[in-house]
């Protein structure tokens, strides 16, 4: 009908003319009820409606986009699929991308609710028409959901993907399709807040190989032309912290960005043993050696972008302007950042891009798939003693770059930035060094300058040492504020107090003592996993009624020990390290279950490809021991008549992990959190990863350095540096083997590791003092890292005295 009509316009202008009026006519206003259930449904037909020359109308003249719009066309689309060709393609997505930029940003329904709320007070007229606009906004949102329900569609999906898969397309059109298919997401992602999970298109585009290769490709290719005629990379031009116009940016920064959430989706649902697989059939699109170059590539990118929010328009930057007054400035520099892309757009590919390299690093920390110093940046100029450390001590959450910008001076910006997004390419030291001057501006503002000298507000506590760890839980736990000193008044086992005044070492040894205790698998606290690393143990509360009280005690001592900068040998598993750097207490995912039960995690990997679930006889529970008894809890609600089967078995397999690593001990990693909060804000934690964290709680597993030690110890009673026993000493411990140097460290200051930043950090420093008679053996007080040394005549008596003491723990003393 409507083609016939058509064919007896002959120019293309005039038949253009005709659809397009057709179009704002019948498409774009409200469908009414005929439209939408009889005239659309007549228009499907290719012979009574061209569905091709309406696309072609619309890349051709102008018209009014809207949802209704959108919706018409899709429709359409459902049966016009077999008349488009590959060449089509383009056209069709072009037209989609057209149609869905131009629709209003979603809007939550709570936004709408809270602005009608405000509106109480206004008249009954502006009531009226807010109610008006409240009608149109639940209608347009009607509309949208059934377009979004068009989009993702099985055959409309499958659609979409052809041009992608297809081997017998040019060059040109796949990648015209890639580019705009890419946009399309882009909008639906970061425009309409489409979730994920709710949408075949992004779930399929998440698990295409083909997609992402050639997306990747084309992010590495897609170039401008400059005056000179070479090609000039956008995405170097990201990478080097150029500013891009908003027409450049959009060429390179939708793409990077929907690349990146895709990618973080798909790596989401993959187990660290997919990463090994390499073979065509592998469901991750990249091999280990091109992961890791992407995460670097990625890593400069993140950089480039954090330098360009940065960027304030500078108008020398533009030449030949005769700028006599501020007004033209003023009106240049607006003209310009009209023309840049925006800072809210630039943080959506900051955030996407943040995502699928934290996820990569992980991998690694696991998988160790990246060279060493991968991560590290070269462009980087950290100057931690230049950083401003108020930043870090403003209420402020989650260090958003795109509300940090005013105010705050650019290279201060840039490590804000970096050390939120991805403080894994700043150097390890370098990140402790900041760290510790965090904690001692912490110090100042909550104890004052002269906490260095004992002075300032501080807590008395008596400690028994026959109950050492009951006396601190009952001294400690309540609502005392740890960040103050701690003075120890140690009682004895005849219940008197010990001489002696507490000037910092004896609390030292006290805590220390104390989270040894509380940290003891025979108390029943924590547990250990077969690799001997702690985790809370899941039926504590059978042992110990008010248990979480004790979590959160431990949580603070912990704390405490981080906030004195005080190693303590305390291994903790990983995925439990991992929850307590997670924003407040997330997940953890079923990759770290190794690090809790490699026997279970082996039987889930073997159960995912199992030929036949059933004939296992599982059902959706799990039994627990507690204590010699057997207690069956539900994965789910009515688990125990649900079996098992190759269609559920994914599911199955998550909440099993997830019972595991999460719900199973999640009050108490919750209660050990808060306590651990109380004491050291969990964001200054977050610039390390949780092996990082282990080296911050434990210190590293580096070889003892004695010429660092020999350099920052000191001497008591007459020795000093030059003493014969004192030169005798230092060259039976240079014999030392590495083992033996850790046994003497241990002996002294009871952490057989050193600290991170060397011995300058000791303190009290290592120790040597004159014990006098050479019958004796060596002995330390560990609460001042004090070696009492006889002075033995000769090397060898030295060394067979020194190795008797350190192996067998003789001497030991808390003095």
């Amino acid at each position: 009908m409507v083609d016939k009509a058509l064919k007896s316009y002959e120019l293309d202008n005039e038949r253009f003319a005709l659809l397009s009026s057709f179009a704002e006519t019948v498409f774009v206003p409200k469908l009414s009820d005929q439209v939408r259930n009889c005239l659309l449904p007549k228009l499907k037909d290719p012979e009574v409606f061209p569905f091709k020359d309406l696309l072609q109308c619309l890349k051709n003249t102008e018209y009014t986009s809207s949802a209704y719009l959108l919706y018409s066309v899709l429709e359409l689309a459902q049966s016009n699929a077999e008349t488009l060709k590959s060449s089509d393609m383009p056209l069709y997505l072009e037209t989609i991308l057209h149609i869905l930029k131009k629709l209003p940003p979603k809007v939550e329904k709570s936004e709408v609710q809270e602005e009608f709320e405000d509106s109480d007070d206004e008249s009954a007229s502006s009531s009226s028409q807010m109610q008006q606009d409240s009608q149109e906004n639940d209608d347009l949102g009607e509309i949208c959901e059934s377009c979004f329900e068009l989009l993702n569609t099985r055959s409309h999906v499958k659609l979409l993907l052809t041009p992608i898969e297809s081997r017998s397309l040019e060059i040109k059109p796949s990648e015209d399709c890639i580019r705009l298919l890419s946009l399309i997401v882009s909008s639906l992602v970061f425009d309409q807040k489409c979730r994920i999970h709710k949408s075949r298109l992004l779930l399929t585009l998440s698990f295409n190989r083909c997609f992402f290769k050639k997306l990747w490709r084309m992010i590495n290719q897609v170039s401008l032309q400059s005056s000179m005629g070479k090609q000039i990379s956008l995405l170097q031009m990201v990478i080097h912290g150029n500013n891009l116009r908003n027409w450049e940016a959009e060429c390179i920064a939708p793409l990077l960005a929907v690349f990146c959430f895709l990618l973080a989706n798909l790596l989401f649902s993959l187990h660290d043993i997919d990463f090994h697989s390499q073979d065509s059939g592998a469901k991750i699109p990249f091999t280990l050696e091109e992961l890791s170059d992407m995460g670097r590539t990625l890593c400069e990118a993140t950089l480039g972008v954090i330098d360009i929010m940065n960027r304030e328009i500078r108008t020398t930057t533009v030449p030949n302007y005769d700028l006599r007054s501020k007004v033209a400035k003023v009106r240049l520099a607006e003209t310009l950042e009209n023309e840049m892309y925006s800072k809210d757009k630039w943080n959506e590919v900051l955030e996407a891009m943040t995502r699928v390299i934290k996820q990569l690093h992980s991998r690694d920390t696991r998988l160790h798939y990246c060279p060493a110093d991968h991560w590290l940046s070269s462009k980087i100029e950290l100057q931690v003693d230049l950083i401003d450390l108020d930043l870090f001590f403003q209420d402020k959450g989650t260090l958003d770059p795109a509300d940090f910008l005013h105010g705050m001076p650019g290279k201060t910006f840039c490590h804000v930035a970096i050390l939120e997004h991805i403080p894994f390419v700043v150097p390890f030291v370098d990140r402790v060094k900041l760290f510790q001057r965090i904690l001692s501006q912490d110090k100042v503002r909550n104890v004052g300058s002269m906490h260095n000298f004992l002075m300032g507000p501080s807590i008395e506590v008596r400690i028994r040492r026959s109950s050492l760890y009951q006396d601190a839980f009952d001294e400690l736990s309540g609502d005392q504020d740890l960040k103050q000193k701690i003075h120890v008044q140690l009682i004895n086992i005849q219940g008197l107090e010990e001489a002696g005044v507490d000037g910092g070492g004896l609390f030292r040894e006290f805590l220390n003592e104390c989270l040894k205790a509380g940290f003891d698998q025979n108390i029943g606290f924590f547990s250990s996993t077969n690799n001997e690393l702690l985790y809370p143990n899941p039926q504590a509360h059978l042992v110990e009624r008010n248990v979480f009280k004790h979590y959160y005690f431990l949580g603070k001592m912990l704390g405490k020990a981080i906030y004195e900068n005080m190693l303590v040998e305390l291994p903790f598993a990983s995925f439990f390290l991992c929850k307590l750097l997670s924003p407040s207490n997330a997940d953890v995912d079923i990759n770290h279950l190794e690090s809790l039960d490699p026997e279970m995690y082996r039987n889930l990997l073997y159960l995912k490809d199992c030929p036949d679930v059933e004939d296992l006889a599982l059902n959706f529970t799990v039994v627990n021991n507690n204590l010699g008894e057997s207690e069956v809890v539900e994965l789910k609600p009515g688990g125990r008549d649900i079996v098992v089967t190759n269609q559920n078995r994914i599911e199955y397999i998550h909440l099993m992990a997830d019972y595991r690593l999460n719900k199973q001990i999640r009050p108490h990693c919750n209660a050990f959190r808060s306590g651990l909060s109380s004491v050291i804000d969990i964001s200054w934690l977050r610039m390390f990863d949780p092996n990082e964290l282990q080296m911050l709680i434990s210190g590293a597993q580096v070889p003892i350095d004695i010429e660092d030690l020999k350099n920052h110890a000191s001497y008591s009673g007459d020795f000093n540096e030059q003493h014969p026993c004192v030169q005798n000493f230092w060259s039976v411990v240079l014999s030392f083997n590495d083992d033996q140097r850790r046994q003497l460290l241990k002996f002294v200051t009871s952490c057989s590791r050193p600290p991170l930043l060397g011995f300058k950090d000791l303190y009290p420093p290592f120790t040597i003092h004159n014990a006098g008679a050479e019958d004796r053996l060596p002995s330390a007080s560990t609460c001042v890292n004090l070696l009492k040394l006889p002075a033995y005549p000769d090397r060898e008596t030295m060394r067979q005295r020194l190795l008797y003491s350190i192996e067998s723990g003789a001497g030991f003393e808390l003095s």
